[in-house]
């Protein structure tokens, strides 16, 4: 029996209330669905059965198996067996009992308050059957309470995780046909590896390593198309836009140490795709996601993955921006987490503020480059990341190449170097004609300076207790514990 088929019976706390809640649970990163079945038994297989509807209780036959009896039974489905999705049920599960434990309890307690006097004479004396229809009538009552509670433990860590509002699915069973979590990858062909950068000194600069994102990003603009990428908003909140002019493409330029949020982005794509050419940057897991999306690799569709240390918690960084300007005194105007004041191998964490005024530091001097080098608020997922290899999903993978030896571009690097691997025939059709300087080098290299080429990064040995102290104490008292210099 898998951990999805288990059921999972909680005693509760209250000796003399004998009743069980059975919850057979699971919480996943894709979907999420409730259904709440009081009175029913099935003899089927939960999940090979047809989808299931809320139901009230009115509607629902008697239990036929003694067994069952007094038995409630409250379902969380989900996406996958994953780790991630395992432990994110089980942190869900822990969490809405002990919600619910405690408002029946309240609820028993008014009862017995209410027929006290009752109770003294031993006229009246709660029964099972009675509490077990206060059970059910109170969790009918609160299943939108309930589902907000779930939610609430989903979000604690600051990441968001789609949710399916059960009145809308029509049970297609598309999201789950198309989930990468869920389908295997087909094996591709080994990517050819350059050390790449772009010929104009400006727009390199104002790049995180080689600026060959622009020198791709400019070529499909130049073709009529649309480019689409992640930018900071006037809030500081990381979102993927559409970019129609090469001037606006500053906005894309540089890494971004947060997840992007893609918003309605896939389907702007798939209908800009209708009459232009589009490129797309994102993490490796967002170009996958697209090309699930869509269903096909359009011809006229360009796609850049990015060599994806791990994508941090957007709750955490926007709480970091709120510390920022409440100790400058102003509201942050712009963000650079990899800043060349210095050059290349010595970023810097620029701020810029509402009146002009700039800070700088070293990334790893700063109090969210230090957390973020100690992969202290990433994702789950991203402790197990299927792309973490050289099997890559998009057209083009870019990164910075770390590794170059003293003496090999020794000028260059002074200004940044692009790794690029070029993984598909398109993305060779479209390499020869960008205005590059390049060097082709080995698969190993590519590896030995980016380890995310071979395997995930480990998860910190403080994220646990970081995330447990961010859901209970001022994010204050959180930083200054685990990212103070």
């Amino acid at each position: 029996m898998t951990e999805r088929n288990k059921k999972i019976h909680i005693q509760p706390p209250v000796s003399s209330w004998k009743q069980e809640l059975l919850f057979l649970l699971m919480i996943g990163c894709a979907l999420l669905t409730m259904v709440l079945m009081t009175w029913s038994m099935d003899t089927a297989d939960p999940y090979n059965a047809a989808p299931a509807t809320p139901i009230k209780a009115a509607s629902m036959p008697p239990v036929q198996d003694p067994s069952y009896e007094g038995i409630i039974r409250f379902h969380v489905k989900a996406n996958s067996d994953s780790e991630e999705d395992q432990s994110l049920k089980l942190q869900v599960r822990n969490h809405v009992l002990a919600k619910v434990q405690n408002h029946l309890m309240d609820a028993f307690a008014r009862e017995m308050n209410d027929t006290e006097h009752l109770m003294q004479s031993g006229s009246l004396e709660m029964t099972e059957a009675r509490r077990l229809e206060l059970t059910r009538n109170w969790l009918q009552e609160h299943l939108d309470q309930i589902e907000t509670w779930a939610e609430e433990t989903i979000r604690a860590e600051g990441f968001d995780y789609p949710v399916i509002d059960v009145e809308k699915c029509i049970r297609c069973g598309r999201c789950t046909s198309i989930c990468p979590a869920l389908h295997p990858r087909m094996q591709r062909p080994l990517p050819v590896v350059y050390a790449a950068w772009n010929r104009d000194d400006k727009i390199r600069k104002d790049s995180t390593s080689g600026g060959v994102f622009s020198a791709l990003a400019e070529y499909v603009l130049e073709d009529g198309g649309v480019v689409y990428g992640a930018a900071m908003d006037g809030k500081q909140h990381l979102r993927h836009v559409a970019c129609f002019r090469k001037e606006d493409l500053w906005r894309l330029r540089g890494a971004k140490y947060v997840q992007s949020d893609l918003g309605e982005i896939f389907r702007e794509i798939k209908k800009t795709l209708e009459t232009r050419p589009v490129l797309f940057s994102g993490t490796p897991c967002q170009v996958d996601g697209l090309y699930r999306y869509l269903g096909c690799r359009p011809e006229n569709l360009t796609t850049c993955d990015l060599v994806c240390h791990g994508v941090p918690s957007p709750g955490v960084w926007e709480d970091m921006v709120r510390t920022i300007e409440k100790k400058k005194g102003r509201s942050l105007q712009a963000v650079r987490f990899r800043n060349k004041v210095t050059g290349w191998k010595d970023s810097h964490f620029t701020t810029v503020y509402d009146d002009g005024t700039v800070d700088s530091a070293p990334l790893f001097a700063t109090e969210y480059g230090r957390a973020f080098g100690r992969a202290l608020f990433l994702r789950p997922s991203c402790h197990q990341c299927k792309y973490t290899n050289m099997n890559r999903p998009g057209d083009f993978t870019l990164g910075d190449f770390w590794g170059l030896k003293d003496d090999e571009l020794p000028e260059e690097q002074k200004k940044g170097v692009s790794l690029l691997l070029v993984n598909t025939r398109h993305g060779s059709h479209i390499f020869d004609k960008l205005s590059l300087a390049r060097r082709a080098f080995s698969l190993e290299r590519a590896i030995a300076g980016n380890p995310r080429l071979a395997s995930p990064i480990a998860q910190s040995a403080d994220r646990a207790a970081f995330f447990a102290a961010y859901a209970l104490e001022p994010f204050d008292r959180v930083r200054k514990k685990f990212c103070a210099m």
